[in-house]
Protein backbone atom coordinates (compact mmCIF):
# COMPACT_ATOMS: atom_id res chain seq x y z
CA UNK A 1 0.00 0.00 0.00
CA UNK A 2 1.17 3.39 -0.76
CA UNK A 3 2.61 5.52 2.26
CA UNK A 4 2.93 9.24 1.00
CA UNK A 5 4.41 11.57 3.52
CA UNK A 6 4.30 15.25 3.87
CA UNK A 7 5.23 17.56 6.44
CA UNK A 8 2.05 19.36 8.47
CA UNK A 9 2.74 22.59 7.64
CA UNK A 10 0.08 25.16 6.94
CA UNK A 11 -1.45 24.43 3.48
CA UNK A 12 1.03 22.63 2.37
CA UNK A 13 -0.29 19.55 4.08
CA UNK A 14 -3.09 18.92 1.52
CA UNK A 15 -0.40 17.64 -0.70
CA UNK A 16 -1.40 14.14 0.96
CA UNK A 17 -3.94 13.26 -1.61
CA UNK A 18 -1.39 13.84 -4.68
CA UNK A 19 1.47 12.33 -3.26
CA UNK A 20 -1.11 9.42 -2.72
CA UNK A 21 -1.86 9.42 -6.07
CA UNK A 22 1.70 9.79 -7.00
CA UNK A 23 2.69 7.13 -4.77
CA UNK A 24 0.44 4.74 -6.51
CA UNK A 25 1.33 5.27 -9.86
CA UNK A 26 4.91 4.82 -9.05
CA UNK A 27 3.97 1.73 -6.93
CA UNK A 28 2.12 0.60 -10.21
CA UNK A 29 5.31 1.27 -12.04
CA UNK A 30 7.82 -0.45 -10.00
CA UNK A 31 5.99 -3.30 -8.63
CA UNK A 32 7.39 -2.63 -5.48
CA UNK A 33 5.38 -0.88 -2.57
CA UNK A 34 7.06 2.39 -2.34
CA UNK A 35 6.50 5.68 0.08
CA UNK A 36 6.68 9.15 -1.15
CA UNK A 37 7.60 12.31 1.07
CA UNK A 38 8.20 15.79 0.36
CA UNK A 39 11.16 17.81 2.38
CA UNK A 40 11.22 21.66 2.49
CA UNK A 41 14.48 23.48 3.26
CA UNK A 42 16.44 19.52 3.04
CA UNK A 43 20.10 19.82 2.48
CA UNK A 44 21.02 20.02 -1.31
CA UNK A 45 22.01 16.21 -1.21
CA UNK A 46 22.07 15.05 -5.73
CA UNK A 47 19.15 13.58 -7.45
CA UNK A 48 19.43 10.21 -8.61
CA UNK A 49 19.51 6.54 -6.92
CA UNK A 50 20.26 6.49 -3.00
CA UNK A 51 21.02 3.42 -0.82
CA UNK A 52 19.71 4.10 3.07
CA UNK A 53 21.83 2.78 5.63
CA UNK A 54 19.26 -0.22 6.38
CA UNK A 55 19.55 -1.53 2.61
CA UNK A 56 16.49 0.41 1.13
CA UNK A 57 17.06 1.82 -2.11
CA UNK A 58 15.07 5.12 -3.03
CA UNK A 59 15.53 8.09 -5.62
CA UNK A 60 15.64 11.44 -5.06
CA UNK A 61 14.55 14.49 -7.06
CA UNK A 62 14.97 18.18 -6.64
CA UNK A 63 12.03 20.18 -7.40
CA UNK A 64 12.99 22.82 -9.23
CA UNK A 65 12.31 27.02 -8.26
CA UNK A 66 10.63 25.68 -4.85
CA UNK A 67 12.84 25.02 -2.48
CA UNK A 68 11.57 21.84 -1.81
CA UNK A 69 12.63 17.95 -3.12
CA UNK A 70 10.89 14.68 -2.88
CA UNK A 71 12.39 11.42 -1.92
CA UNK A 72 10.61 7.92 -3.06
CA UNK A 73 12.27 5.08 -0.85
CA UNK A 74 11.15 1.42 -2.25
CA UNK A 75 10.20 -1.20 0.22
CA UNK A 76 12.24 -4.31 -1.52
CA UNK A 77 11.32 -8.28 0.47
CA UNK A 78 13.76 -11.02 -0.72
CA UNK A 79 10.89 -12.01 -2.74
CA UNK A 80 9.84 -8.73 -4.30
CA UNK A 81 13.43 -6.68 -5.44
CA UNK A 82 13.72 -3.37 -7.77
CA UNK A 83 15.56 -4.99 -10.59
CA UNK A 84 17.09 -2.82 -13.15
CA UNK A 85 14.36 -3.63 -15.43
CA UNK A 86 12.21 -2.12 -12.98
CA UNK A 87 13.73 1.18 -12.71
CA UNK A 88 13.45 2.17 -16.35
CA UNK A 89 9.61 3.03 -16.37
CA UNK A 90 9.83 4.23 -12.30
CA UNK A 91 12.54 6.81 -13.86
CA UNK A 92 10.83 7.72 -17.21
CA UNK A 93 7.64 9.02 -15.33
CA UNK A 94 9.89 10.95 -12.71
CA UNK A 95 10.24 14.71 -14.97
CA UNK A 96 5.89 14.09 -14.77
CA UNK A 97 6.67 13.29 -10.75
CA UNK A 98 8.37 16.65 -10.51
CA UNK A 99 6.52 19.08 -12.72
CA UNK A 100 3.06 17.76 -10.47
CA UNK A 101 4.55 18.63 -7.14
CA UNK A 102 6.33 21.71 -8.19
CA UNK A 103 3.08 22.72 -9.38
CA UNK A 104 0.86 21.71 -6.44
CA UNK A 105 3.66 23.13 -4.13
CA UNK A 106 3.96 26.59 -5.94
CA UNK A 107 -0.43 26.79 -6.17
CA UNK A 108 -0.31 26.07 -2.60
CA UNK A 109 2.29 28.45 -1.73
CA UNK A 110 -0.13 31.42 -3.36
CA UNK A 111 -3.41 30.20 -2.13
CA UNK A 112 -1.39 30.41 1.03
CA UNK A 113 -0.55 33.81 0.21
CA UNK A 114 -3.87 34.79 -0.68
CA UNK A 115 -5.44 33.77 2.78
CA UNK A 116 -2.64 35.76 4.69
CA UNK A 117 -3.76 38.43 2.23
CA UNK A 118 -7.26 38.56 3.15
CA UNK A 119 -6.64 37.67 6.94
CA UNK A 120 -4.55 40.74 7.06
CA UNK A 121 -7.13 43.12 4.98
CA UNK A 122 -9.86 41.90 7.40
CA UNK A 123 -7.39 42.71 10.58
CA UNK A 124 -6.51 45.90 8.94
CA UNK A 125 -10.60 46.58 7.92
CA UNK A 126 -11.20 46.07 11.65
CA UNK A 127 -8.76 48.53 12.75
CA UNK A 128 -9.87 50.63 10.70
CA UNK A 129 -13.67 50.38 11.56
CA UNK A 130 -13.59 49.16 15.06
CA UNK A 131 -12.67 51.58 18.32
CA UNK A 132 -9.52 50.05 19.78
CA UNK A 133 -10.13 49.87 23.51
CA UNK A 134 -14.05 48.77 23.62
CA UNK A 135 -14.38 46.91 20.24
CA UNK A 136 -17.39 49.12 19.40
CA UNK A 137 -17.74 50.72 16.16
CA UNK A 138 -15.57 53.77 16.03
CA UNK A 139 -17.69 57.17 15.39
CA UNK A 140 -16.93 57.85 11.33
CA UNK A 141 -18.00 53.83 10.96
CA UNK A 142 -20.69 54.09 13.85
CA UNK A 143 -22.33 57.40 11.74
CA UNK A 144 -21.53 55.69 7.98
CA UNK A 145 -24.05 52.79 8.84
CA UNK A 146 -26.12 54.43 10.81
CA UNK A 147 -26.54 57.11 7.93
CA UNK A 148 -27.53 53.92 5.52
CA UNK A 149 -29.60 52.35 8.26
CA UNK A 150 -31.45 55.69 8.29
CA UNK A 151 -31.80 57.28 4.49
CA UNK A 152 -31.22 54.46 2.59
CA UNK A 153 -33.83 51.60 3.74
CA UNK A 154 -35.44 49.07 1.13
CA UNK A 155 -38.92 48.86 3.39
CA UNK A 156 -40.36 51.44 5.90
CA UNK A 157 -38.90 50.55 9.86
CA UNK A 158 -39.24 52.33 13.10
CA UNK A 159 -36.02 53.28 14.74
CA UNK A 160 -34.65 55.00 17.56
CA UNK A 161 -31.22 56.83 18.00
CA UNK A 162 -29.51 56.52 21.53
CA UNK A 163 -26.89 59.12 22.72
CA UNK A 164 -24.76 58.32 25.97
CA UNK A 165 -22.84 60.41 27.77
CA UNK A 166 -21.08 58.47 30.54
CA UNK A 167 -21.63 60.94 33.67
CA UNK A 168 -18.60 62.48 36.08
CA UNK A 169 -15.93 60.12 33.92
CA UNK A 170 -13.32 62.95 34.70
CA UNK A 171 -14.54 62.52 38.57
CA UNK A 172 -14.21 58.48 37.90
CA UNK A 173 -10.73 58.74 35.97
CA UNK A 174 -9.31 61.21 38.51
CA UNK A 175 -10.35 59.28 41.67
CA UNK A 176 -9.56 55.61 40.72
CA UNK A 177 -6.87 56.28 37.99
CA UNK A 178 -6.64 55.95 34.12
CA UNK A 179 -6.62 51.64 34.39
CA UNK A 180 -9.95 51.96 36.01
CA UNK A 181 -11.44 54.70 33.78
CA UNK A 182 -10.61 52.43 30.93
CA UNK A 183 -12.03 49.37 32.35
CA UNK A 184 -14.91 51.72 33.29
CA UNK A 185 -15.52 52.91 29.68
CA UNK A 186 -15.38 49.01 28.26
CA UNK A 187 -18.15 47.92 30.96
CA UNK A 188 -20.49 50.42 29.19
CA UNK A 189 -19.49 49.24 26.08
CA UNK A 190 -20.20 45.73 27.62
CA UNK A 191 -23.53 47.10 28.99
CA UNK A 192 -24.57 48.17 25.89
CA UNK A 193 -23.48 45.17 23.58
CA UNK A 194 -25.07 42.88 25.95
CA UNK A 195 -28.90 44.89 26.05
CA UNK A 196 -28.71 45.68 21.93
CA UNK A 197 -29.62 43.27 19.48
CA UNK A 198 -26.74 41.98 17.15
CA UNK A 199 -28.17 43.85 14.57
CA UNK A 200 -28.15 47.27 16.28
CA UNK A 201 -25.10 49.63 15.74
CA UNK A 202 -23.34 50.20 18.76
CA UNK A 203 -20.47 52.97 18.66
CA UNK A 204 -18.05 54.85 20.74
CA UNK A 205 -17.77 58.22 19.26
CA UNK A 206 -16.21 59.93 21.80
CA UNK A 207 -13.93 59.54 25.12
CA UNK A 208 -17.10 59.04 27.37
CA UNK A 209 -19.35 59.32 24.61
CA UNK A 210 -21.87 56.08 22.93
CA UNK A 211 -24.13 55.93 20.05
CA UNK A 212 -26.95 52.80 19.52
CA UNK A 213 -29.37 52.99 16.08
CA UNK A 214 -32.09 51.00 17.09
CA UNK A 215 -33.71 49.66 14.23
CA UNK A 216 -37.06 47.72 13.80
CA UNK A 217 -38.59 48.07 17.31
CA UNK A 218 -41.83 48.45 18.55
CA UNK A 219 -43.88 51.91 17.44
CA UNK A 220 -44.12 52.87 21.03
CA UNK A 221 -41.70 55.46 22.64
CA UNK A 222 -42.19 53.84 26.22
CA UNK A 223 -40.33 50.84 24.96
CA UNK A 224 -37.63 53.11 23.96
CA UNK A 225 -37.99 54.70 27.42
CA UNK A 226 -37.47 51.04 28.90
CA UNK A 227 -34.49 50.63 26.82
CA UNK A 228 -32.97 53.33 28.40
CA UNK A 229 -33.54 52.54 31.83
CA UNK A 230 -31.98 49.06 31.66
CA UNK A 231 -28.85 50.44 30.00
CA UNK A 232 -28.83 52.70 32.73
CA UNK A 233 -29.42 50.16 35.53
CA UNK A 234 -27.49 47.60 34.10
CA UNK A 235 -24.54 50.15 34.20
CA UNK A 236 -24.92 51.55 37.58
CA UNK A 237 -25.30 47.47 38.96
CA UNK A 238 -22.06 46.33 37.06
CA UNK A 239 -19.61 49.61 37.97
CA UNK A 240 -20.52 49.10 41.52
CA UNK A 241 -19.69 45.31 41.47
CA UNK A 242 -16.50 46.35 39.96
CA UNK A 243 -15.34 48.78 42.56
CA UNK A 244 -18.49 49.62 45.25
CA UNK A 245 -17.74 52.93 45.67
CA UNK A 246 -18.60 54.00 42.38
CA UNK A 247 -22.12 54.11 41.08
CA UNK A 248 -22.24 54.32 37.49
CA UNK A 249 -24.32 56.53 35.70
CA UNK A 250 -25.16 57.69 32.25
CA UNK A 251 -27.28 60.40 30.82
CA UNK A 252 -29.17 58.86 27.36
CA UNK A 253 -30.84 60.98 24.96
CA UNK A 254 -33.26 59.45 22.44
CA UNK A 255 -35.14 59.80 19.36
CA UNK A 256 -37.50 57.96 17.52
CA UNK A 257 -38.81 57.92 13.98
CA UNK A 258 -39.83 56.49 11.18
CA UNK A 259 -37.36 55.53 8.65
CA UNK A 260 -36.71 56.44 5.89
CA UNK A 261 -37.81 59.78 6.86
CA UNK A 262 -35.92 62.14 8.21
CA UNK A 263 -31.90 63.02 7.47
CA UNK A 264 -29.69 61.55 9.78
CA UNK A 265 -27.83 65.08 10.76
CA UNK A 266 -31.10 65.99 11.96
CA UNK A 267 -32.20 63.10 13.77
CA UNK A 268 -28.56 63.40 15.29
CA UNK A 269 -29.45 66.79 16.11
CA UNK A 270 -32.47 66.26 17.99
CA UNK A 271 -31.01 62.74 19.92
CA UNK A 272 -28.24 65.24 20.81
CA UNK A 273 -30.53 67.45 22.68
CA UNK A 274 -32.47 65.19 24.17
CA UNK A 275 -29.14 63.95 25.45
CA UNK A 276 -28.56 67.70 26.92
CA UNK A 277 -31.84 67.91 28.63
CA UNK A 278 -31.21 64.97 30.35
CA UNK A 279 -28.45 66.55 31.46
CA UNK A 280 -29.53 69.49 32.71
CA UNK A 281 -32.17 68.15 34.31
CA UNK A 282 -30.26 66.13 36.21
CA UNK A 283 -27.74 68.92 37.05
CA UNK A 284 -31.19 70.79 38.24
CA UNK A 285 -32.64 68.78 40.67
CA UNK A 286 -28.89 67.23 41.49
CA UNK A 287 -28.97 63.83 40.97
CA UNK A 288 -26.35 62.26 42.36
CA UNK A 289 -23.15 61.66 40.83
CA UNK A 290 -21.22 58.57 39.77
CA UNK A 291 -19.30 58.46 43.24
Amino acid sequence: MASPNAPDDGPRSSLQPILKELCDAIEGCAGVPAALRVLRDAPALPEGWFEEDDGRVGLRLALEHTGWSAEIVFRERTDLRLTPDRRVPVEAMMPLVKRVLSAEIETRRLQHQVSMLHSDNATLLRRTRLDHMTGLLNGTSFHRTAHRLVERVERPRHVALLLIDVDDFKVVNDTFGHAFGDRYIRLMARTLRGICRAGDPVGRIGGDEFAVLLCDIPEDEAWVARTVRRIQTSFMTATHAMEPRCRGAASIGAHCFAAPGPAYADVFRLADAALYREKAMKNSRSVPRAM
